[in-house]
């Protein structure tokens, strides 16, 4: 599932597939509950992506099935939101708005049994329903769920859900002949969209922004939107028909296989033997690599009980950051040094540093002071240069949620890379792994597999 998850976030669904079935036929011989839905899941998800809509539905009934099973009911009961939620997906895509709203709202009812479901998920639910209606030209009822959207997804971070409302709402204002306010939500449901590696969201903004140069007449910003929607529908096309020329060219050569003389069974055997030879010498290096990660994830845990992140790893203070410090011609006053040491304080128990707009001048007239003088105080003090003690704040805000509120362990790691304000996935997950030495999806199965020490919670 390692596997699985990493394919699907560089965009190859083909591998992502392959890895999770491989998944899927381990634990289909296993009573694991809460590992088969985490894999049924992730396949229900996938095979809505490739709008592969019955294989997506089998996996959706599987996964419901599954966590009826599961004995943390708060887990199980949102786990079977998430399922109705992807249906609910389904639904808009194949225009069949009442079955979407059917889905939504089970969605709703089940995520309301569950202590873990955030604002986030009744949000995003929320937007479902507002596009629902908007679809239905049901206006005023659309209007209601993108305002109760917005409402819970107040004093959190942007990410895609945000730019979803604010294009919908520009559709909406369109609809009533609202030029001006239309124009204000697609303009923030861009700059959203823009900073964002959902091409989905993309493809979403953009129609509504071709609705709404349509309506100005804006041929020029039209002809421009529309080749920009192509190009997005080219890649995630090419996404879905490389993995059906996959599937075919699979069952190609399971046909010939089948078709070969029994002549070439020795040659079968021989490659088989080398294989599980090879298959157990990786094995044991897995292993041993796999014990040495654990020791790391329970060292982490448990020195987060008394440590900020960012003095966990010592890291080098870069040279120009160290100039700063040592600097002759520098003099900072030590009452504006100890003014700046309990800003920072109050800085580190506030939500400021998870906004991805934060830069050292950014806080420092914040804190009414200069760069030079703040950066000063950060390498002095905390030991590391801004950024990398931003990010280590960053890391311990995710690391304590995935601990201690076990739905944020469910979240995709794109979500996980939004909430804690950085720009990218890929970005969230390499800061992850160079602070912490092992990878988000790394830690997020030792807490699930329960192997940190039960005295080990983070405050």
């Amino acid at each position: 599932m390692l596997s699985a998850t990493l394919y699907q976030q560089s965009g190859d669904i083909t591998q992502a597939i392959e890895y999770a079935n491989r998944a899927e036929n381990i634990v289909s011989a296993t009573e694991d509950s809460p590992w088969k839905t985490r894999v049924y899941g992730f396949l229900t998800t996938q095979y809505r992506f490739l709008k592969l809509y019955k294989k997506q539905k089998k996996f959706a009934e599987k996964t419901i099935e599954e966590s009826h099973k599961i004995a943390d009911k708060d887990r199980a009961a949102s786990t079977i939101g998430l399922v109705y939620q992807e249906m609910a997906y389904t639904g808009m895509e194949r225009e069949d708005y009442p079955s979407a709203i059917r889905y939504i709202q089970k969605s709703q009812e089940s995520f309301h049994k569950s202590k873990f479901s955030s604002n986030a998920l009744f949000a995003q639910n929320e937007q479902l329903l507002g596009l629902a209606y908007l679809n239905l030209k049901k206006f005023d009822q659309s209007m209601e769920h993108y305002q109760a959207s917005i409402r819970l997804l107040k004093g959190l971070p942007d990410y895609y859900v945000r730019a979803l409302v604010y294009s919908g709402l520009s559709q909406l204002y369109l609809e009533k002949k609202d030029l001006r306010k239309a124009k204000e939500y697609l303009d923030q449901a861009k700059d959203i969209a823009d900073k964002s590696d959902y091409l989905e969201v993309k493809k979403e903004v953009n129609k509504s922004a071709q609705k709404y140069y349509t309506a100005t007449e804006n041929i020029d910003s039209l002809v421009d939107v529309t080749k920009d929607t192509d190009s997005l529908t080219t890649v995630l096309n090419n996404k879905a028909q490389h993995f059906m020329d996959s599937e075919y060219e699979n069952m190609e050569k399971n046909i010939s296989t089948i078709q070969k003389d029994n002549s070439y069974k020795n040659i079968i055997i021989a490659i088989v033997m080398a294989l599980l030879l090879v298959a157990g010498t990786a094995f044991l290096w897995i292993k041993r690599k796999q014990r040495k990660d654990i020791q790391r994830f329970k060292k982490l845990i448990t020195r987060l009980r008394t440590e900020r992140i960012y003095q966990i790893r010592e890291e080098e203070i870069p040279d120009k950051d160290k100039n700063v410090e040592n600097s002759p011609g520098l003099s900072i006053p030590p009452e504006t040094e100890q003014k700046l040491l309990k800003q920072l304080e109050n800085f580190e128990n506030s939500d400021l540093y998870r906004k991805n707009t934060l830069s050292l001048s950014v806080l420092a007239g914040r804190f009414e002071t200069n760069t030079k003088y703040l950066s000063y105080v950060i390498n002095k003090h905390k030991r590391k240069s801004f950024q990398h003690y931003i990010n280590g704040l960053r890391i311990e805000y995710i690391i304590k949620k995935l601990k201690n509120d076990p739905v944020y362990k469910q979240y995709k790691i794109a979500a996980l890379a939004d909430e804690s304000g950085f720009s990218s996935p890929n970005k969230f997950a390499m800061v992850f792994k160079k602070v912490t030495s092992i990878s988000p999806s790394q830690f997020i199965k030792y807490l699930d597999e329960n192997i940190s020490l039960k005295d080990t919670e983070i405050d």
